[in-house]
């Protein structure tokens, strides 16, 4: 049986499961970076809307300080899910990426204030990109991502060996991530014969930028997102 290495945090990963292996693939999880989540406090600040761009960033500080009939503005139908699970109703939803989400709050918001809920490693800054149109935008790093130094000795070994055979990737920091790890120990050459599996073409691309050849891409596992 094939074997696909998830590389996501390990709760995200459990959600990959089921999906993979109904395609045939047994799961080596080992997440390649971890979560760390932010107190924070909204004070004197008022907004006119609120931006998501992860399910990770909807957490009881979030809840704790976001009101329940805020305009929040959304990627993904897993973020999406869960601010519902929280109560939140006002969503506007951008099924694609971030920038299908830029276009339409340009088209919808009036110029005004805005949070923006998101990491300390991100792909797409809505906060330098609304604010030259006049949005005044306050960032908050709600929750951390923290990369692993090192691949285990395990996960090494599956790799030399030959033993995994596809890797999902659903952003490009992870792509980045992955990379990194595997130049420290020398794994990339490996790479010519282990799969990478893209959420979008964009991803898709960028890892063949950073060098990868072997990639595809897949639009139904941004229904996992």
């Amino acid at each position: 049986m094939k074997k696909i290495l998830l590389v996501r945090p390990f709760d995200d990963s459990l959600k990959l499961v089921d999906f993979f292996r109904d395609r045939g693939f047994k799961d080596v999880i080992y997440p390649i970076f971890l979560f760390y989540y932010q107190e924070f406090l909204l004070i004197n600040f008022e907004y006119d809307c609120v931006i998501v761009t992860s399910a990770n960033a909807v957490n009881h500080y979030f809840v704790q300080n976001v009101s329940k009939n805020a305009r929040i503005y959304v990627v993904g139908g897993a973020s999406a899910e869960k601010l519902r699970d929280f109560g939140y109703e006002n969503l506007i939803i951008a099924k694609n990426n971030a920038k299908s989400l830029k276009k339409i709050i340009l088209e919808r918001q009036k110029i005004g204030k805005i949070v923006y809920f998101c990491s300390n490693i991100i792909a797409f800054d809505f906060a330098k990109s609304l604010r030259f149109y006049g949005y005044e935008v306050k960032k908050i790093n709600n929750y951390l991502i923290e990369p692993v130094k090192k691949l285990s000795k395990n996960i090494v070994k599956q790799i030399i060996a030959g033993d995994i055979n596809l890797v999902a990737i659903y952003s490009k920091n992870t792509a980045d991530i992955l990379f990194n790890l595997l130049k420290k120990d020398n794994l990339l050459e490996y790479f010519n014969s282990i799969k990478l599996l893209c959420v979008s073409v964009k991803v898709a691309n960028h890892c063949r930028f950073l060098g990868f050849e072997n990639v595809e891409y897949d639009a139904s596992l941004l229904m996992k997102l």
